[in-house]
């Protein structure tokens, strides 16, 4: 074999090996994802108080704050802005979108 189709066969192979890692890792993060619902959570933020959305996205209007650390229920999840958003709720509060990375899994 040619040291050019050796060349093109490993690039091949290489290409390949990639897009089967981040398909791997997309699947992993969304069964994590979807496992959460109907879950309590905690919120965090580096603010004394975390927002909640009427939508999943960061323009979307705020329809409540909730004070840092406060439980919620998982009702729904959503990926927008290349993020994945949790629509939460606490207790008969009007459910909002947070962010992913505003939410903690155990008590603080």
């Amino acid at each position: 074999m040619s040291k050019r189709r050796l060349y093109t066969l490993w690039l091949l192979t290489a290409i390949v090996a990639v897009a089967l890692l981040a398909a791997t890792i997309t699947l992993a993060a969304r069964a994590r994802t979807y496992r959460i619902l109907n879950s309590t959570v905690y919120l965090t933020s580096r603010e004394l108080t975390v927002h909640l959305h009427q939508g999943p996205d960061g323009e979307s209007p705020v329809v409540a704050a909730l004070v840092r650390d406060s439980a919620v229920t998982v009702l729904d999840v959503s990926s927008g802005e290349g993020q994945i958003w949790y629509r939460v709720q606490k207790g008969e509060m009007t459910p909002g979108w947070v962010p992913a990375d505003q939410v903690r899994l155990k008590r603080p």
